[in-house]
């Protein structure tokens, strides 16, 4: 029984639905009492958020930007990394974003702590290869250290390629040019010869 009419609680977890009985007693004078009103106040159940999926672009590929942000990508080499996330409670998030390369066993963190749902890349800082990205997404912001709940998402490879290609054995007789061109990571697109009268692309 509660004997305090304007405030009880009860422990009640680990169910979906409850019901509430009021009994109600005789008063002294035998007058017979009634239920006014009540109130039930809960915690809604926290909920894991959901990472839907993450997108990697390379500083060629079509996104909008910012003015500020086009003049970055012209000066230095990044991936957008950008992750589409909700979460069931409204709850706001934070992330961290970690690397690893493609056979690695342990992952690297990169940056902790983001509450926007893209991070920028900065390849200069890592050596050529196939690497993977995971983002971890949190509600500690929004609940205590024990209920608090996370979800991650590992991205598809993608191939880091900061170093240039390197060009040798080049010979030229007459009208003819022979090279050697190789790259350790990527695959040759195009090579550009000319002199001060012509350019062309091969």
């Amino acid at each position: 029984p509660f004997t305090d009419g304007e405030n009880s609680s009860l422990n009640v977890s680990g169910y979906r639905y409850f019901q509430i009985k009021v009994i109600l007693n005789l008063t002294a004078d035998n007058k017979s009492p009634f239920v006014h009103n009540y109130k039930v106040f809960y915690i809604q159940s926290n909920l894991k958020p959901q990472i839907k999926k993450v997108d990697i672009f390379k500083p060629n590929m079509k996104i909008s930007k910012t003015k500020t942000e086009k003049k970055v990508e012209k000066k230095s080499k990044y991936l957008r990394v950008i992750w589409d996330v909700k979460d069931p409670n409204n709850d706001q998030l934070k992330y961290s974003v970690f690397i690893k390369k493609h056979k690695d066993k342990n992952w690297i963190p990169i940056k902790k702590d983001i509450t926007e749902k893209q991070f920028s890349l900065q390849t200069e800082l890592f050596e050529d290869g196939k690497y993977l990205l995971k983002v971890v997404a949190d509600d500690s912001l929004f609940n205590p250290p024990s209920s608090a709940l996370s979800s991650s998402i590992i991205s598809k490879p993608f191939v880091i390629d900061s170093t240039a290609p390197v060009l040798k054995n080049l010979v030229i007789r007459g009208n003819q040019i022979s090279f050697n061109v190789v790259d350790q990571t990527s695959l040759i697109f195009q090579v550009l010869y000319g002199n001060e009268y012509h350019n062309s692309y091969m």
